[in-house]
């Protein structure tokens, strides 16, 4: 298996997100701020576009990259 190095783009594939609760969702920011803190790179893609707009809700755009599926 191979490992992610600091400074590339990890993709987070959402497409089977299909809700998420505020508890949980904080557990994903507080994450991804983690993850940046430690130089990687974020993008979670196919998000259902509810769930993105929670994401930009919370604040996880400040940490990561969010891109909703276009419906």
């Amino acid at each position: 298996s191979s490992q992610a190095q600091a400074g590339q783009v990890l993709d987070i594939a959402c497409d089977q997100l299909i809700r998420l609760d505020f508890v949980a969702a904080g557990s994903v920011l507080n994450w991804a701020a983690e993850m940046q803190n430690q130089g990687y790179s974020l993008r979670f893609t196919q998000l259902h576009q509810l769930v993105a707009v929670f994401f930009h809700i919370i604040g996880i755009p400040e940490h990561a990259k969010v891109q909703a599926t276009i419906a």
